[in-house]
């Protein structure tokens, strides 16, 4: 598959200094295929060439300023994709979503504009983990979808495509464990008690623990919640690249500030830096 024309013309200098650092772009709730009107909703248009571009000017926006780590996790964080399968209806209260065009056509640009978004990310670091998490608008898509991207990169050493099955995933740094969730199940005060006893050996072997969340397309942090005595589990919330739909802005959903952020890791010191890429 060609790529669309997004990679960097100047191929950063292969210089790893830190690798000790390992960076989180987390992308959640792009909803790939989403139709929105600024003259319906009073935001911003969106469809699914407006996605691919916001997708691809955050991810080398954030690339750009990481600090040379030594692994990049791409994080799809759930809602990736607007819709399932062709009934362009969520699965589980059968809402009919507006869409920008045929399901085929969403699918065939989302790949590409994902496949570009692990080429670009590929220059930054000398190993790139990838995950996909699945949300309440893709529950089955994210699995295919998935799929797909380890079997582009199943002969390349250098990335790796998270096949875990849980709707959760983990991934240990160092001293750090990081859980990538949609968001949308759970209440934030009991995903500290949800991952100690999931992953209770990861939790034991760790002092710094991070939960990436979505769903509500706004961010947020909630303070380590302890359990047992021990540090407990940083949740936060994550923004949106997406604009509001007809049914958001209908129900007063409006005003979120759209964006992206990524993380930086240290194996012993934890989360040293953050960053945000804001529309």
């Amino acid at each position: 598959m060609k790529d669309q024309g997004y990679l960097p013309k100047k191929r950063p200098p292969r210089k790893y200094a830190h690798d000790s650092i390992c960076a989180e772009i987390c992308t959640y709730d792009l909803h790939f295929g989403m139709y929105a009107c600024a003259d319906e909703t009073g935001d911003a248009d969106y469809d699914t060439d407006i996605a691919a571009r916001r997708l691809m000017e955050s991810i080398e926006d954030l690339a750009t300023r990481l600090n040379k780590p030594h692994t990049i996790r791409l994080v799809l964080g759930g809602d990736t994709l607007h819709m399932d399968d062709s009934s362009n209806q969520t699965k589980a209260s059968k809402h009919q979503l507006d869409v920008d065009t045929r399901y085929n056509l969403v699918i065939k640009k989302l790949i590409a504009a994902v496949y570009d978004a692990v080429c670009l990310l590929s220059l930054y670091a000398p190993q790139l983990e990838i995950y996909v998490i699945e949300g309440n608008h893709d529950q089955e898509s994210s699995r295919w979808l998935a799929q797909v991207l380890e079997a582009f990169w199943w002969q390349e050493e250098r990335i790796t495509v998270c096949n875990q099955s849980t709707p959760r995933k983990y991934a240990t740094w160092g001293e750090c464990l990081s859980c990538y969730g949609h968001g949308d199940k759970l209440k934030a005060d009991h995903w500290a008690k949800v991952v100690a006893a999931e992953q209770a050996q990861l939790w034991g072997q760790t002092k710094h623990r991070y939960a990436r969340l979505g769903h509500v397309h706004t961010r947020k942090v909630i303070p380590p919640y302890v359990v047992d005595e021990s540090s407990g589990l940083e949740v936060t919330f994550l923004s949106s690249l997406a604009s509001s739909d007809a049914w958001h802005a209908s129900m007063g959903y409006l005003g979120n500030k759209r964006g992206t952020q990524a993380f930086e890791l240290h194996k012993t010191k934890g989360q040293v830096s953050q960053l945000y890429y804001n529309i």
